[in-house]
């Protein structure tokens, strides 16, 4: 789903909490099994690209611990060669990280074109053995759709989306906090958080308590942080706990302008520490359950499609 033009793209994809009405579908698992089967005579290379991904997701995530062990155990002690001794394995790991993401990135674009060729070719063929009348009976623009757009769309599933989606999947939580509810669980990709969790009560357009995060016990911390605090946006990494309170209404502080704007910069840096692409992930996240703009978004009632206007579910009931 969109964000906006201030924000990189995201999606969210998930089920309503327990309880909610959900209708319409977002995702058609026997579909993607017919699509998944393109990749069966490049098996190898698929879990390759997939080893590739995981091994990326994990030096992300081993370089802000070692950042974090320079500072607290060699720099703020004066142990000049434990750091140069830490900065040259960070150095190591940023050419290796380097390398991992080159070659992911060739193998996986190699990958959707494969399997983008052996689709064109049967859907060519699937095409010829229809009669003439069935091409007068059918739109131009349904036609070319089917044959040009979705094919490219499954292109960059494939070369682009797919397996980074895998390696970047946060759980997204949407909290009620004008009444007693189950919380609202989906999942979203593009963040790319590599550690902690993020929550606000700034969330589009009820202001509901949003969270996302690489675990459960730290978006429960930030969540909990937020509702002791009546409000505001929320840093939690590890031990690490970065708050900027909202007391009025959850949306406004009663502090000083200038001095609110300096934490807000403080928090905002300090996330975009955990591995995001974002300029303002906080804003981003607040148009998460924004459910009048497309295409997924969480709301404390569920899974919501803003192009067909109705709440969803994940899975096709089979």
């Amino acid at each position: 789903m969109s964000t906006g033009s201030t924000t990189a793209q995201q999606e969210t994809v998930g089920q309503a909490s327990k309880g909610a009405n959900t209708t319409g579908t977002a995702f058609d698992q026997k579909l993607f099994k017919r699509v998944f089967a393109f990749t069966k005579p490049y098996r190898k290379l698929f879990w390759t690209t997939f080893m590739l991904t995981v091994v990326l997701a994990g030096l992300g995530v081993v370089r802000p611990l070692l950042m974090g062990r320079m500072i607290d155990d060699h720099a703020m002690t004066g142990d000049p060669h434990g750091l140069l001794r830490i900065t040259l394995i960070i150095v190591g790991l940023l050419i290796l990280e380097a390398l991992v993401q080159f070659y992911q990135s060739y193998w996986t674009s190699w990958l959707g074109q494969a399997v983008t060729f052996d689709l064109r070719r049967k859907l060519f063929q699937h095409l010829l053995s229809f009669r003439l009348r069935w091409f007068d009976r059918t739109p131009i623009g349904t036609l070319v759709t089917r044959v040009v757009s979705d094919i490219e769309t499954i292109e960059d599933i494939f070369s682009q989306g797919l397996l980074m989606i895998m390696g970047d999947i946060l759980k997204l939580v949407v909290i009620n906090r004008y009444q007693k509810a189950e919380p609202a669980i989906a999942f979203i990709h593009n963040l790319g958080f590599k550690s902690g969790a993020i929550a606000s009560t700034v969330a589009h357009d009820s202001h509901n308590i949003i969270a996302a995060g690489t675990s459960d016990e730290e978006i429960a911390r930030a969540i909990n942080l937020l509702v002791e605090s009546t409000g505001g946006i929320v840093l939690v990494n590890g031990e690490q706990e970065h708050l900027l309170p909202l007391p009025v209404a959850g949306l406004m502080s009663a502090d000083d302008g200038y001095k609110t704007a300096a934490a807000y910069e403080k928090i905002n840096h300090l996330t975009r520490q955990l591995g995001t692409q974002l300029e303002a992930p906080f804003m981003a996240l607040s148009f998460m359950a924004l459910l009048v703009i497309p295409k997924l978004k969480l709301s404390d009632a569920g899974l919501f499609d803003g192009t067909k206007f109705e709440f969803t579910s994940l899975f096709v009931d089979q």
